[in-house]
C-alpha cells in the first residue's frame, strides 16, 4: 500500500527523506495518504513539508534533548551536525521544538526549557 510505502521511506533515513512534494511529485495519491496519517498523528509535518514518523520524531526529539542536558546550550549548526542532517531539516525541526517547548531559542543557540 501507499501508506506503508511512505512510513517506509520516512523511516529508511529520516533526517534526509524525501519531503512533501517530492512524494505528490512521484504519484499525486500520496497527498491523501500523508494528510490522513497526519490528522492521525502517525506522520509529523514541519514546514516546508518536511515529514517524519511520530516514532522517528519522538527519537529526534530525545536526541537533541540528550544533546542539549550535556551541552546546556547549542547552535542550529551544532545540533546539525549532532544529528548528522541538513540545515533544510534541522532548522524546521527546531523550530517545532521551540513550538513545543522542549527548547527556547536565545540567539543563536538553543536551551533546554526547564
Amino acid at each position: 500500500s501507499l501508506k506503508n510505502k511512505l512510513l517506509a521511506r520516512l523511516s529508511a533515513s529520516p533526517l534526509t527523506a524525501p519531503i512533501r512534494k517530492e512524494f505528490i511529485d512521484e504519484d499525486p495519491s500520496y497527498e491523501v495518504v500523508m494528510n490522513f496519517l497526519r490528522d492521525r498523528e502517525e506522520i509529523i509535518e514541519l514546514k516546508g513539508g518536511i515529514l517524519f514518523t511520530d516514532r522517528d520524531f519522538k527519537n529526534i526529539i530525545v536526541k537533541v534533548t540528550e544533546f542539549l542536558q550535556i551541552k546546556k546550550e547549542a547552535k542550529a549548526a551544532d545540533i546539525k551536525s549532532h544529528l548528522n542532517t541538513s540545515r533544510k531539516y534541522i532548522i524546521p525541526i527546531l523550530e517545532r521544538l521551540d513550538y513545543m517547548g522542549v527548547t527556547i531559542r536565545d540567539g543563536d543557540f538553543r536551551k533546554l526549557k526547564n
